[in-house]
């Protein structure tokens, strides 16, 4: 009796993971400007981001730079002290940020004149874009010459 029991509990058990496999990639569908459910690595500021992307080969998707688009935030080595205070700021909470995300989703993806990955970032469905301009920790690429000690 204990024998089938631990069968049946083990033949449910390996249904439960086998049906969680199996749904994984649709979840998890890359498309032709979006890449799903890409794994945190780094960041260097606030809109330059190191992922991995899962299912994608390694030479591909191992390491990849990402930038947010359209928008600028401090910058790390700037020499104008607010400016840098505000980098250091956003660099982290935009680690916070995705590290505590569930889900990381790159959408609306293109490539800039130098040959990078740019786009927005989705943490659990929401813009980090949006999350940044909100926050006053970033700027629209149009306001080139921004007062970051305001």
């Amino acid at each position: 009796k204990n024998v089938l029991h631990i069968s049946l509990a083990s033949f449910a058990t390996f249904v439960t993971l086998s049906n969680a496999l199996a749904t994984k990639p649709t979840q998890c569908r890359h498309d032709i400007d979006k890449l799903s459910c890409a794994q945190y690595v780094s960041n260097y500021d606030g809109n330059s981001l190191v992922f991995n992307i899962l299912d994608v080969h390694p030479l591909l998707g191992s390491k990849l730079k990402f930038e947010l688009a359209d928008i600028n935030t401090g910058n790390i080595r700037s020499k104008d002290k607010c400016e840098k205070s505000k980098a250091k700021q956003t660099k982290k909470l935009v680690a916070k940020l995705v590290k505590n995300s569930q889900r990381i989703d790159l959408i609306n993806i293109e490539k800039s004149k130098a040959g990078k990955l740019k786009g927005d970032v989705l943490l659990d469905k929401v813009s980090l874009k949006d999350k940044l301009l909100k926050e006053k920790l970033a700027v629209s690429v149009d306001n080139k010459k921004y007062n970051w000690c305001k």
